[in-house]
């Protein structure tokens, strides 16, 4: 089994255990208890499980939403949004305390959005995390674009366009004044 693989597993495994109680917002006593549990290993694991995942599946973003009932954790994958796993509910307060932590966010703010950054280092890859945290009717939507900087954009030659097509991208390009719309859905390869 390769390190990716017992990664995920684990990171599944722990997704479907827990004892924290998810509540409003907290109170100025409970920051403590949240950091706490923020940094227990079991959260710390499931954090880390979830990102480095993602990043191995080459995601363009994470999607962390609390339901009424289950928290659900989707990746953006080739521009298509699929749901990879689900956290217990009870688990949502300690995974949101520990992404805003890596975030240096503020973990007593729930009512308001923030957005932050964050990066992580796997092997000789650095990948930069820009995170928003979004307020909803069940808890916090959180969004972490993904942005490794050992994938470097590609050339017009890779892209796969014909002769006549890079030809005319290439006069559109040389002319004084114009635009050039350049649009599809995220992680589609627009950059």
């Amino acid at each position: 089994i390769d390190r990716g693989e017992l990664t995920g597993y684990l990171g599944n495994l722990l997704a479907r255990g827990g004892t924290i109680a998810a509540g409003a917002a907290p109170s100025s006593s409970e920051k403590l208890a949240l950091d706490k549990l923020a940094n227990d290993a079991p959260v710390v694991n499931l954090v880390n499980s979830i990102l480095s995942e993602a990043i191995r599946r080459e995601a363009s973003d994470i999607h962390i939403e609390a339901f009424a009932e289950r928290v659900v954790v989707r990746y953006r994958l080739d521009g298509i949004l699929q749901t990879v796993s689900e956290i217990d509910r009870a688990r949502f307060a300690a995974v949101a305390t520990r992404i805003k932590i890596m975030a240096n966010l503020n973990i007593m703010e729930r009512r308001r959005p923030q957005d932050g950054r964050i990066t992580v280092h796997l092997g000789d890859d650095s990948v930069d995390l820009r995170v928003s945290v979004i307020p909803i009717a069940n808890g916090e939507s959180f969004v972490l674009r993904v942005f490794s900087r050992k994938r470097a954009p590609l050339g017009l030659e890779q892209l796969g366009l014909g002769e006549d097509h890079l030809a005319a991208l290439g006069g559109m390009a040389e002319r004084p004044n114009g635009l050039i719309l350049i649009n599809g859905p995220t992680g589609s390869g627009k950059t």
